[in-house]
């Protein structure tokens, strides 16, 4: 089950304060067991979260990369304000395609049981071993210009890579990454 908006609400309520079940029961518009039911979920997906008699209160942050702990980070207009969170579905990429998503969404899983990679071939998605995700891009694109995408991700990914962790990624022409010639990283456009 994805995290929704109304995980988020309640992450965002109880963050900084004691907030009782039955405030966020009314403030939510969904019953007590249902406002239980969602902290218990969150709880699954790593919040520490206080119960006491004057209700609950976030303790600790969870590791996944939910859309509550990377919002403050994102620096874009429009790239990933929407953004779905799962632990593990089929595919990102066949999510992003069954469901009308707006520009801009981000799909990402902890793992995958039926990712995709070129020509069809499966994408071995090992859970929390990785990121797993698809990008929606509903703009008019003209399709001679849609594979530029699969040059420029890898560019922006290995400058990242170089950036931010210090190693020397190659690519794989068109669309792999290679650190100590084991792949780490694909796109599919």
């Amino acid at each position: 089950m994805p995290v929704d908006k109304i995980d988020i609400q309640i992450i965002k309520a109880i963050r900084k304060e004691t907030v009782s079940g039955e405030k966020l029961s009314s403030v939510l518009g969904i019953s007590r067991t249902a406002v239980w039911k969602r902290i218990k979920k969150l709880e699954d997906l790593g919040y520490k979260i206080k119960h006491e008699k004057k209700g609950y209160r976030l303790e600790k942050t969870t590791d996944y990369l939910i859309q509550t702990e990377i919002e403050d980070l994102l620096k874009t207009k429009w790239l990933g304000k929407n953004y779905i969170f799962f632990r593990q579905i089929n595919s990102t990429n066949t999510f992003a395609k069954e469901k009308n998503l707006t520009d801009g969404t981000v799909v990402l899983a902890e793992s995958q049981t039926d990712g995709k990679g070129r020509k069809g071939r499966k994408w071995f998605s090992v859970d929390k071993k990785g990121l797993y995700f698809s990008i929606v891009l509903k703009r008019d694109i003209p399709l001679s210009e849609l594979m530029v995408f699969s040059l420029i991700f890898p560019v922006g990914v290995k400058k990242a890579v170089e950036e931010e962790a210090g190693v020397k990624p190659y690519i794989k022409w068109p669309n792999d990454l290679y650190i100590n010639g084991k792949k780490f990283a694909g796109f599919l456009v």
